[in-house]
């Protein structure tokens, strides 16, 4: 729906709803949701073993105990995504428009994987003979189980390419929440645990996103604004540069603190404990956030930390270009490419999900960063077109 309520046609206020079948993508977990149940038997072996190949494998199917199941439920339905938006547009001096938009998202049945034949918590001598089907290995379904939505406030302004120059500049303010979903589709929601401790902030929330580009062609040469009228040989040298830069950054991503110490008993573990305030007032490599307000969560139980309690490094970087094209004649040119990534060459700090960074029992490195992105790199080119 579009609709100008005002006679001078430079304001515009657009909305619109839409309903769509998600196609299920990505490697496992399309073949899982593709095809009926399929299983994995492994065998690991080497040279120390001397072991004859044909005597490998199991010679009857209940010998086994290592098959492993990948399957959706009987019932499983396409996931519908709802998408919705309502913008106003408006013109704004220097040629740019400027919108402003409401834009919201919600997946009610989303499709997520879980382990069914993990042994309950608590304390087993033998866990391949406490499980449900101790017969199996990992029985891992996929069904309807999760939600997740979207809100945000996205702003645009933009001038399109005009005597010499182009620019965007765009930010968003949002949240995206997700429920009984894991991070990724490889991934499965930990077996018993309670309905609210899988209700959190998405792993992608990226709650502050903003960037920028622009273009400006150097108004120096024949036909521009200065130096129009210099010799050829000066016009080919100076004239005619273009520069480009583009500016991205956002804030950081939701991470969870975790134990690797098995604490559920059952071969899984849980977060960690929060006992005080994460926060510290200047976070740096050596210390992003206060480890003591976390410990261990107790045998047996889920920790009560939550995804976002700790928020990841934010991101910022520039990359430019210069340009300028060599005319041999009106349709034949070289073209000569300068361009530099991470122009400024800022520090932008990593921590990966399931990390040491992140594990409440590695005292010698919980709390610390040890990884970052790529440091400014350059390269150039050179190329004719005809």
């Amino acid at each position: 729906m579009t609709y100008r309520p005002f006679a001078k046609k430079d304001f515009v206020v657009r909305a619109g709803y839409g309903l769509y079948y998600n196609i299920f993508t990505g490697n496992r977990g399309a073949s899982e949701v593709n095809v009926p149940t399929w299983t994995v038997y492994g065998q690991t072996f080497g040279t120390g073993t001397l072991q004859d190949w044909e005597t490998v494998w199991a010679g009857t199917l209940a010998a086994p105990n290592s098959f492993d199941v990948y399957s959706p439920l009987v019932d499983i339905k396409p996931t519908r995504t709802a998408q919705w938006n309502v913008s106003v547009q408006t013109a704004m001096p220097l040629k740019t428009v400027l919108t402003v938009s409401y834009v919201g998202t919600r997946v009610p049945n989303e499709i997520a994987g879980i382990e069914n034949n993990i042994p309950t918590v608590g304390f087993h001598a033998d866990l391949q003979a406490d499980r449900p089907y101790p017969r199996f290995g990992i029985v891992h379904t996929i069904a309807n189980l999760g939600e997740n939505w979207y809100h945000g406030l996205q702003t645009k302004a933009e001038r399109r390419f005009d005597n010499g120059l182009a620019f965007t500049f765009s930010y968003s303010f949002s949240r995206t929440m997700a429920d009984n979903l894991p991070d990724d589709e490889f991934s499965a929601l930990l077996a018993y645990s309670p309905d609210s401790y899988n209700r959190h902030r998405a792993a992608f929330d990226f709650r502050h996103i903003q960037s920028a580009t622009v273009v400006w062609e150097v108004p120096y040469g024949r036909s521009r604004r200065w130096g129009s009228s210099v010799n050829g040989v000066v016009n080919k040298i100076l004239g005619g540069w273009q520069l480009s830069a583009y500016e991205t950054a956002h804030s950081g991503q939701p991470l969870s603190i975790f134990n690797n110490n098995g604490n559920l008993g059952n071969g899984q573990q849980s977060r960690a404990d929060l006992v005080g305030d994460p926060r510290i007032s200047n976070p740096s490599k050596n210390a992003w956030f206060n480890t003591a307000a976390y410990a261990p969560a107790a045998q047996f139980t889920f920790g009560n930390s939550g995804v976002g309690d700790v928020e990841g490094p934010g991101f910022f970087q520039i990359n430019s270009g210069l340009s300028k094209n060599f005319h041999v004649s009106e349709n034949k040119y070289f073209q000569f490419r300068w361009e530099t990534y991470n122009l400024f060459n800022n520090v932008n700090y990593i921590i990966r999900s399931g990390g040491s960074t992140l594990n409440v029992n590695d005292t010698a490195n919980f709390g610390k960063i040890f990884e970052a992105e790529s440091a400014r790199t350059m390269q150039f080119g050179l190329r004719f077109l005809f």
